[in-house]
C-alpha cells in the first residue's frame, strides 16, 4: 500500500493555532497610521523572519544592545503587518512560543535587564509604536514576575508599563492598544487578587467604549463592561490570559 503522505495545516488550520479560531483576527487595517497586512499574508512571513534575527540578537550577552538598538527602533516604527512578529520579540526572547512557555522565569534573568535596556532606548527615540510593543509586551512579562514573586516592584512596573503603553497609543491614535493597555493592566489587577484596583480600570476600559472593531478584541471589552457592573469579580470566570 502506498504511504500516506504527512498531513500539512493549511494557513487556515495555522490561524486556528495563533489565533484561537477567531478568522476576524485577521484583518487587512487597523487603528494607528496606514493600513497593514494580515496575519499569514507574505508580508507578516517576512516581518517573523526579521524578527526572529532581532531575537536572536536579544539572546546573544555578547552583542551589547546599543549596537542593533537603532535599526531595531526603526523595523517597529510602524507596523506592516498585524502586531505578531512584533509582539514576538520579548516573549521569544523569553522563550515563550505561541501560547507556549517554555522553562520559568528563573531563567530571565540575563535577558530582562537587555529587555528593559531597549525599552529605555525606545522611550527616548522610538516612535510611538515601538514604545507600545516594548511597554506592553514588558508589561506581561513583569506581570508573570509579579504573580510568582509577590514583589511589589513588579506591581509597580506592570502599572508603569501599560500607562506608557496607554499614553503612547493615545498620542499615536493606535485604537486598539487605547482598549488593550487598559483592559490588560485591569486583568493585571484581578489575576493578583485586586479587585477594587481591577475594577476601576474596566470601568476605564467600559466606559470609553471599543476603539477598534476585531473579534477577539471585543472579548476584552465585553469582559471589561462585565466587569465593571459587577460587584464581586472574584465570583467571575477567570479573565483571559496573556502569554
Amino acid at each position: 500500500m502506498p504511504k500516506k503522505k504527512p498531513k500539512i495545516r493549511s494557513d487556515k488550520q495555522k490561524k486556528k493555532v495563533l489565533l484561537r479560531g477567531n478568522k476576524r483576527s485577521t484583518v487587512s487595517s487597523m487603528p494607528g497610521p496606514g493600513r497593514i497586512a494580515p496575519a499569514f499574508s507574505p508580508v507578516w512571513r517576512k516581518k517573523f523572519k526579521e524578527a526572529s534575527i532581532y531575537i536572536r540578537k536579544i539572546k546573544n550577552l555578547s552583542v551589547p544592545v546599543e549596537d542593533f538598538a537603532d535599526d531595531l527602533l526603526e523595523w517597529m516604527r510602524k507596523p506592516k503587518c498585524s502586531y505578531e512578529p512584533y509582539a514576538a520579540l520579548v516573549k521569544m526572547s523569553l522563550g515563550i512560543r505561541y501560547h507556549r512557555r517554555r522553562g520559568g522565569s528563573e531563567t530571565w534573568s540575563k535577558i530582562v535587564p537587555r529587555l528593559e535596556k531597549l525599552t529605555e532606548i525606545a522611550d527616548d527615540r522610538g516612535s510611538n509604536f515601538a514604545i507600545i510593543i516594548m511597554h506592553e509586551s514588558m508589561g506581561h512579562r513583569y506581570l508573570d514576575l509579579w504573580l510568582e514573586t509577590g514583589d511589589d516592584e513588579y506591581e509597580k512596573k506592570v502599572k508603569m508599563s501599560y500607562l506608557a503603553a496607554y499614553d503612547a497609543a493615545v498620542a499615536g491614535k493606535f485604537g486598539k492598544n487605547i482598549d488593550s493597555s487598559i483592559f490588560w493592566l485591569a486583568a493585571a489587577y484581578e489575576r493578583a487578587g485586586r479587585y477594587k484596583e481591577a475594577r476601576k480600570y474596566y470601568c476605564k476600559v467600559a466606559a470609553a467604549g471599543s476603539h477598534f472593531s476585531q473579534g477577539l478584541h471585543m472579548r476584552k471589552i465585553r469582559a471589561a463592561k462585565e466587569r465593571c457592573k459587577c460587584k464581586d469579580i472574584a465570583q467571575l470566570k477567570p479573565v483571559m490570559k496573556v502569554v
